[in-house]
């Protein structure tokens, strides 16, 4: 009976992950630690603006509009996660695109202007990650510049959204520009990082199809130092930054010392579930940091 409970919470959390959930809360729990480090006061037509447009455009990614042009590379990749979702495309294609206009509604509710990230983070899946024509690379297929990608669009996404939910750019001195300045360069970082963990799973895959990532160019053991190294400077940078008021304490704190130990949890996890760990730890930080400001 156990075993088969076990089985089930498994499948369920797995399902989750297969339908991006955990990746678009990671996004929500980056704008959390964002805001809250920074002192910003941002509302829930933000945090759903993020979350829904991010389930959407990981959900394009992964399904496509068309099955012609799903990646041959993820579905080596995840296997599994390509036969969940190849036997609910259609209802996947729906919930993304509810979940595009809900995310731009929502945006649209914080500022007119921010309605257009939805487009625009479906205009860069497509570029990012377009079919191979010939011999050409993709964006994706480059070494490094695949990483700077994914660190700069969400760190970018966020801030900007966290900084226009508060009120905009204008009223800000020279603190608030140090402290937007520290946390966007820890945000970037601590994605960049996170990606690389990300890619350990996709080797075989990768190098197959082409995709130069850290780990498939310089193997594990350096993938690994990069992103650990990625994490410990994040961390360091945090803490430090709080300790002399910089930015804001205590989310700095917890943000610091949180994404640690969720980094290294993901070295001992099984092969197959560290993506998902991976996507799942900062929208946990995310929700701590917000639960203890609600104290």
């Amino acid at each position: 009976m156990v075993d088969q409970q076990a089985g089930n919470a498994a499948r369920v959390v797995g399902g989750v992950g297969h339908l991006a959930v955990w990746a678009a809360l990671y996004q929500v729990g980056a704008l959390a630690v964002l805001s809250e480090a920074m002192g910003l006061g941002v509302g829930g037509w933000a945090y759903g603006g993020v979350g829904l447009i991010a389930l959407s455009t990981y959900l394009k990614d992964r399904v496509k509009l068309r099955r012609i042009y799903l990646d041959p590379a993820d579905e080596m990749a995840h296997p599994a996660r390509a036969a969940f979702l190849r036997g609910r495309a259609g209802a996947v294609r729906v919930v993304m695109g509810v979940a595009l206009v809900g995310g731009m509604g929502c945006m649209g509710m914080v500022h007119p202007v921010l309605a257009a990230v939805g487009p625009a983070a479906w205009a860069g899946v497509i570029w990012y990650g377009r079919p191979r024509q010939g011999g050409a690379r993709r964006p994706k297929d480059v070494v490094v510049v695949k990483n700077l990608i994914v660190a700069g669009s969400i760190g970018g996404m966020v801030w900007v959204v966290g900084a226009v939910a508060d009120g905009g750019l204008r009223g800000w001195d020279s603190a608030q520009w140090l402290a937007g300045v520290v946390v966007l360069a820890a945000i970037v970082v601590q994605v960049f990082g996170d990606a690389v963990i990300c890619d350990l799973d996709d080797r075989e895959s990768d190098a197959r199809f082409g995709t130069r990532t850290i780990v498939v160019s310089r193997g594990e053991r350096t993938a690994w130092v990069v992103a650990i190294g990625a994490q410990i400077s994040v961390s360091a940078g945090l803490v430090v930054c709080g300790m002399f008021g910089v930015i804001e304490q205590l989310p700095a704190l917890v943000w610091g010392i949180g994404s640690a130990v969720g980094t290294g949890l993901t070295v001992v996890v099984r092969r197959g579930v560290r993506r998902d760990a991976t996507d799942a730890k900062l929208a946990v930080v995310g929700g701590i940091v917000l639960a203890l400001r609600a104290i």
